[in-house]
């Protein structure tokens, strides 16, 4: 086991989504992603096959990569709407919902606060840490 891995996370530690958790416990990734969908969207799509999967260029790193199509929507249209992530949005549904928006960037609990203006890095940590989100959300490698 590696170094990295036996440290403990701090605030500036980077956490994504791990798309294979879904699939380990039985959850469909692309129903969820249906449900973050804008108005706007759910009604413009009707059917899936029809999206054309994404380009995504990492503001960080400038690396492109493919985004399944639904996942695209979501980053270009339904993540800027103003009802994508409130104040009333759970603590752990508002970080997972950083995370789509960004692509799955890597984010540390500093910056998910700066995202989603909620909690502090110390207690967005605090539940990450728990591991017991339930969206998958894991230390980047």
């Amino acid at each position: 086991m590696s170094l990295q891995r036996l440290r403990k996370p701090g605030v500036d530690t980077k956490f994504v989504i791990d798309l294979g958790w879904w699939d380990r416990v039985g959850r469909d990734f692309n129903l969820y992603l249906r449900s973050t969908l804008c108005p706007s969207c759910r009604s413009e799509i009707a059917d899936e096959t029809q999206l054309k999967d994404f380009d995504f260029v990492d503001p960080d790193t400038a690396e492109v990569r493919r985004v399944d199509a639904l996942w695209g929507r979501v980053i270009t249209c339904c993540s800027q709407q103003p009802d994508f992530s409130t104040p009333t949005t759970p603590l752990s549904e508002a970080i997972f919902r950083a995370l789509l928006a960004g692509g799955n960037t890597p984010l540390s609990p500093r910056e998910m606060h700066e995202r989603i203006g909620k909690s502090d890095p110390e207690t967005i940590l605090r539940l990450l840490s728990t591991g017991h989100i339930g969206y998958g959300i894991v230390t980047s490698r």
